[in-house]
């Protein structure tokens, strides 16, 4: 009888196939990083935020070896890496590290669990050759698989059951998704009920992570730590650095500056620092809906003739001023205020925050008394905060020629009460803003925001504006008690 021919040993390509293994074995190993880098090794980038990423997914996977029942918020800004890391390869990763282990993954959409499932099953297949636990079972859909070791993936968009699955590791990544969601109490109540109900309950003494680019302060990540006060551990990026950043970054420092830098920001002029877009989504900041003091809808009086226009019918301007005098990022610009007055009713004009020096700001105001003392031909008022830095500055502006009274705020509480007493004028409408200008939004979204904002200076001018405004009517008639609309 003939013998059948030996089959014929490719040893290089057993010896590449060893090599692959132990690669990456070592990788997982290694942690997150190296995982990550071992998916993708011609376009992953270890940058900033990777590393500092997948320094926190190593701590979440070493919980969930050691069945930790920990529960995670991240918080970093959108297009980031953030489900790269979090969704893609770590999930792998825990796979990989524990034979049996189950994940569950819940996002915003469908088709987002689908996207962020078909690549963790592509990991998987990928890593299968060094751990043989992870080769695929009797189910390999695309939301939902299964390994030979027991392993099991399953994801799910909001709202959608889970199938009883028990997870070793959960991850709750930006269920809300979008600002319309954010904005809808429906949703927002369904919502929290299905993440109780469906998917928190699912864990089975592993770590919950719950990742968020933050939309509102009763956003998913608000609520949880509402629900459940002390529980999360809170690890938080910003794009742009402030004191006290978590990954050890400096004032100013951006988060991804090769992607996401100086430059990137500069061709954003929607995301100014007074931008709810900017605080909420980029800086981790979300400010409450609709306003907490003065709220958006009281924003909404506006008269349609241009500044100079509007300033030729008003009986008196006033510049209002909260001073600073530093110029570096970290710290606070100078507000400016310009109104026009008609009786009652004040007519904003002009707003900026900008970081100057003393003399620029000097010069600054001395340019905006000039241009509305040209086209009104009156007097022009600046009144500025009584701070040191106001009182370093009154001098040089008198000099100017300019007319300059300095309003002292001690004693007055802090900046919401010393706001309070002219409440009922933003409610009634006698502020009013131009129907068009390019300052608008951003002077709105800071006036809305406080005081779950850090930039408040065109608050601290209007302020100063409003109480020099009722300083001078209490001259003229005895004072009336305020009352606030609807109270």
């Amino acid at each position: 009888m003939r013998r059948k021919p030996a089959p014929v040993v490719d040893e290089a390509q057993i010896i590449r196939e060893a090599a692959e293994a132990d690669l990456a074995q070592r990788c997982v190993r290694r942690g997150t990083g190296a995982t990550a880098w071992y998916r993708d090794r011609r376009r992953y980038v270890p940058h900033r935020f990777a590393r500092s990423i997948s320094a926190v997914c190593d701590e979440i996977a070493a919980d969930a070896v050691a069945g930790r029942g920990t529960w995670w918020a991240l918080e970093a800004p959108p297009r980031h890496g953030k489900s790269e890391h979090v969704g893609r390869v770590l999930p792998a990763r825990v796979m990989a590290l524990i034979p049996g282990a189950s994940v569950l993954y819940a996002t915003s959409t469908d088709d987002r669990a689908d996207d962020v499932s078909m690549a963790a099953r592509a990991m998987v297949e990928r890593l299968g050759g060094a751990f043989p636990h992870l080769q695929p079972g009797e189910t390999w859909q695309r939301t939902s698989w299964l390994t030979v070791g027991g392993g099991r993936f399953v994801g799910v968009g909001s709202g959608v059951a889970t199938g009883g699955i028990g997870s070793r590791l959960t991850v709750v990544d930006d269920v809300t998704g979008s600002a319309e969601r954010q904005r809808s109490q429906a949703w927002k109540r369904s919502t929290r009920r299905w993440l109780l109900e469906d998917v928190v309950s699912r864990s089975e003494g592993g770590p919950l992570v719950l990742m968020e680019t933050r939309r509102g302060l009763d956003d998913i990540s608000g609520w949880m730590e509402s629900e459940y006060p002390g529980k999360l551990r809170r690890m938080t990026w910003r794009c742009l650095a402030e004191e006290g950043e978590q990954d050890g970054r400096a004032v100013g420092e951006y988060l991804w500056p090769e992607r996401y830098g100086a430059e990137w920001h500069a061709s954003m002029p929607h995301l100014v620092p007074s931008s709810p877009i900017w605080s909420s989504l980029y800086q981790q900041r979300p400010t409450r809906e609709g306003g907490s003091i003065i709220l958006d809808a009281w924003c909404g009086h506006r008269y349609a003739a241009d500044a100079h226009a509007q300033a030729k019918a008003c009986a008196q301007i006033v510049i209002s001023v909260d001073p600073a005098a530093k110029t570096a990022d970290h710290n606070d610009p100078t507000g400016i205020v310009v109104a026009g007055i008609i009786r009652n009713e004040v007519y904003i004009l002009h707003a900026e925050a900008v970081r100057r020096d003393g003399p620029d700001t000097e010069q600054r105001l001395a340019d905006l008394a000039a241009e509305y003392r040209g086209v009104t031909n009156r007097q022009v008022t600046v009144a500025i905060e009584d701070t040191s830095v106001g009182q370093a500055w009154i001098p040089a502006l008198r000099r100017r020629g300019l007319t300059v009274v300095a309003v002292s705020v001690a004693g007055r509480g802090d900046k919401v009460q010393r706001m309070h007493p002219y409440l009922a004028r933003w409610a009634s409408g006698e502020v009013k803003l131009p129907a068009s200008a390019p300052w608008v939004a951003a002077f709105v979204a800071q006036i809305v925001s406080v005081p779950d904002t850090d930039h408040d200076d065109l608050w601290d001018a209007m302020s100063v504006l409003l109480w020099y405004l009722a300083s001078m009517q209490a001259r003229i008639q005895p004072a009336r008690p305020m009352r606030l609309v609807g109270a």
